[in-house]
């Protein structure tokens, strides 16, 4: 958990992401457990490390390019009734070396940041 979450938000989030770089693109995976049930999250690749930079900002392919896809990579989803979740998303662009975290964020219009991960 993030010194950002809120202190409502469940203590108990666990998780695996594989990213993978090929040919055809990269394409990211979460599986999730912990969360909230019935609720929706997204997650983002970020630029800089969990420690000490909360994932920084969200990476994008092109740094001068749109805040959305597919420059960024973008994960929705809604947890099942008992608060998991598994996401795949495949993005054309196979030039994400500069994705250095994924962080989970609230569905919220702040973008809470919830949890992190390094990659």
């Amino acid at each position: 958990m993030l010194p950002s979450a809120p202190e409502s938000a469940p203590q108990s989030v666990r998780g695996t992401v594989w990213l993978a770089r090929h040919d055809d693109g990269t394409t990211v995976t979460v599986d999730v457990t912990g969360l909230e049930p019935d609720t929706k999250y997204t997650s983002h690749l970020h630029a800089e490390s969990c420690q000490p930079d909360d994932g920084g900002p969200h990476f994008r392919f092109d740094p001068d390019g749109p805040a959305q896809p597919p420059n960024e990579v973008h994960l929705m989803f809604t947890t099942d009734s008992e608060g998991s979740a598994s996401t795949t998303v495949t993005n054309a662009n196979p030039d994400s070396d500069g994705a250095n975290a994924i962080l989970l964020h609230l569905d919220d219009d702040a973008g809470t940041k919830l949890a992190c991960a390094d990659l």
